[in-house]
């Protein structure tokens, strides 16, 4: 994995989602996600997940506690975009936190050095009635996937950056897979 990143980051825009908790700490932390992020332009998690990240690589929210994980999220975040060092390539660093039926927040940065700019926004979750909720597994990836699908598009048009455009996307297709039992195209998002 490291030596693709190597390998493909200085053309590409390279994604990571965080996957699990447990990822974002000990021994995968150590051996492979440090050595992954100074490629990756990318990254998504959730809040607990970003929220383990930041507390391995030591990224404090200052010196109070904040209880509201959009709040700390939105603190967090900057930080994290600025340990992305595929932006020097790719021009793109974005940190993607999501949090079920709360607000996603994305950190962007833009400019490389002391010249950087980051900028935190936040994203409404798609609206579902609870009981439409079938299955929860997938959310995440669904939202990464479709995510970067927005971004792709953009990209591949020469449009300019929209996150709130990748962000509805993301949101669609969490929305879609949450109704369904298990991880799986719905029928609906098939061509």
């Amino acid at each position: 994995m490291l030596q693709l990143c190597k390998t493909a980051y200085r053309e590409s825009v390279i994604a990571y989602n965080l996957n699990a908790e447990f990822l974002c700490r000990g021994r995968f932390l150590d051996e492979v996600l440090r050595k992954l992020l100074p490629f990756v332009s990318v990254i998504f998690g959730n809040h607990v997940e970003m929220a383990a990240l930041a507390t391995s690589l030591a990224i404090h929210c200052g010196t109070r506690q904040i209880a509201d994980p959009c709040s700390a999220a939105k603190s967090q975040a900057p930080a994290l975009a600025r340990l992305l060092g595929g932006r020097r390539h790719s021009g793109l660093a974005l940190v993607v936190i999501t949090h079920g039926a709360d607000p996603t927040v994305v950190a962007s940065i833009s400019g490389d050095g002391s010249n950087a700019e980051v900028q935190v926004s936040s994203h409404p979750a798609r609206a579902i009635d609870p009981h439409m909720i079938v299955d929860t597994v997938g959310a995440g990836d669904s939202y990464a996937g479709g995510f970067l699908a927005a971004l792709a598009m953009q990209q591949s048009q020469g449009a300019p950056l929209d996150l709130d455009n990748c962000a509805d996307w993301g949101a669609y297709a969490a929305w879609e897979v949450i109704q369904q039992k298990g991880f799986g195209i719905p029928d609906s998002l098939r061509l």
